[in-house]
């Protein structure tokens, strides 16, 4: 990768990093600076499978660092809010329009349900995502009930968040053919993992609050 690029990163990733420590309510407890700085070494995983030169991984991590920063500004539409963020970061330096619109719809692809076009929006959108196929799936997927307990400001019952999560898996599917063959077995396991343990909450009669 060349050395402008290099820089380039290196600014966007120490940008991102204050903004998300600085300005996003501690109410993120899945969508933040952890979860930013997984997608970006997700996506450099998922990347190395392919071929791709500077220019290419300049935009992809571009988009991976910048995917979710507009949750500073709020949950609703933050993938248009991240594009603005993108955007007033690039004022300061000329970035070339064909490369930002690239990145932006990297980020745009990210939106669910998702429906990337090129491989490295199905990249971003796979490394988003991956957490899916990990071993630490249910941890991540409890993190992010209460997150959305704290934004929606209600409970969020067990079964009924257990439903939900068993809905978006049943829905998803990962674009890359590396991701599908690495990641998707053990989705499928995490997948059968819920639906046992809500088989048993609902057979107790005892959904946990």
């Amino acid at each position: 990768m060349k050395n402008n690029s290099s820089s380039i990163l290196q600014q966007a990733s120490a940008y991102v990093s204050v903004l998300l420590k600085e300005q996003l309510s501690e109410n993120y407890f899945y969508h933040n600076f952890h979860h930013t700085y997984e997608v970006v070494n997700n996506a450099a995983e998922i990347a190395s499978a392919y071929p791709l030169h500077g220019d290419e991984l300049e935009i992809l991590f571009l988009a991976a660092w910048f995917h979710d920063t507009g949750h500073t500004r709020g949950s609703h539409h933050h993938e248009e809010s991240s594009i603005q963020i993108l955007k007033q970061f690039f004022t300061r330096q000329y970035y070339p329009e064909k490369k930002l619109s690239a990145v932006i719809n990297c980020i745009k692809a990210t939106r669910v349900p998702q429906k990337p076009k090129t491989l490295l929006e199905q990249i971003l959108c796979d490394a988003d995502l991956l957490y899916l196929g990990k071993k630490n799936m249910i941890e991540q997927a409890e993190l992010l009930r209460l997150e959305s307990e704290q934004l929606q400001k209600k409970t969020i019952p067990e079964t009924e968040w257990l439903k939900q999560s068993m809905e978006f898996i049943n829905h998803h599917h990962y674009h890359t053919a590396y991701a599908i063959k690495k990641y998707e077995p053990l989705k499928q396991k995490n997948l059968r993992k819920i639906q046992r343990y809500l088989s048993k909450l609902e057979s107790t009669g005892n959904p946990k609050k």
